[in-house]
């Protein structure tokens, strides 16, 4: 008996690290494909933009591409690199630039996992629209869709006259992270939860038309 369970502990221990082979935690999602991605987290000063370079599974890049970080040491450069060679969104932070190194980390693991998402899945490909209220008045928003993913965000009309680059940045956060909920640009609150009320009016709307469709 005593026998039997040593061996079974073993065949445990064996699978289990098998897993851990096969499954490293914070690596490639099955089904990413080639090519890159790009998306961002909240740093100390601000959000912190990572784009991650994919080809057969494994990751070949990471880098920060924008940032407005002012304590973040050699974080910027050292937690891609580690990144890279653990293959592993989840590496050690780097000592006294601890915030900016889980963003770089966070960035990186929701650039990998926009890759697979498809937030509009079951949706016919087509352009909807959707409105909402802003900080002057109606903002509306045109969103495109193909296969299940968001491939366009537009914002078509509106009177907003503290926009700060959010009638821009929200769509691009949109596409890129492949999801409605995303942050809000600084300075422009409203505006920017508008233009995501208004995305998720669209894409509710399209959800609906599709679920009616025999």
């Amino acid at each position: 008996m005593r026998d039997l369970w040593v061996a079974l502990v073993l065949l445990c221990g064996v699978a289990l690290a098998a897993d851990g082979v096969a499954g490293e935690a914070g690596g490639v999602p099955e089904g990413v494909p080639k090519g890159i991605y790009t998306a961002s987290a909240r740093g100390y000063k601000g959000p912190v933009t990572v784009r991650v370079g994919v080809k057969k599974g494994r990751i070949v890049f990471v880098k920060v591409v924008k940032h407005r970080e002012d304590r973040a040491r050699n974080s910027l450069s050292v937690i891609p690199r580690r990144i890279v060679q653990k293959q592993s969104t989840e590496v050690d932070a780097v000592t006294r630039a601890t915030i900016t190194s889980n963003a770089i980390m966070r960035a990186a693991r929701e650039a990998l996992a926009s890759a697979i998402r498809k937030p509009a899945e079951g949706v016919p490909d087509g352009v909807y629209y959707g409105t909402a209220k802003g900080y002057v008045g109606p903002v509306k928003v045109g969103l495109r869709v193909k296969d299940g993913r968001f491939v366009a965000v537009k914002v078509v009309e509106h009177r907003e006259n503290r926009v700060r680059g959010s009638t821009a940045t929200i769509p691009q956060r949109i596409v890129q992270q492949q999801k409605v909920e995303v942050d809000a640009v600084t300075g422009a609150t409203i505006t920017s939860k508008a233009i995501i009320s208004a995305v998720r009016r669209a894409l509710d709307k399209a959800k609906a038309e599709a679920a009616e469709k025999p």
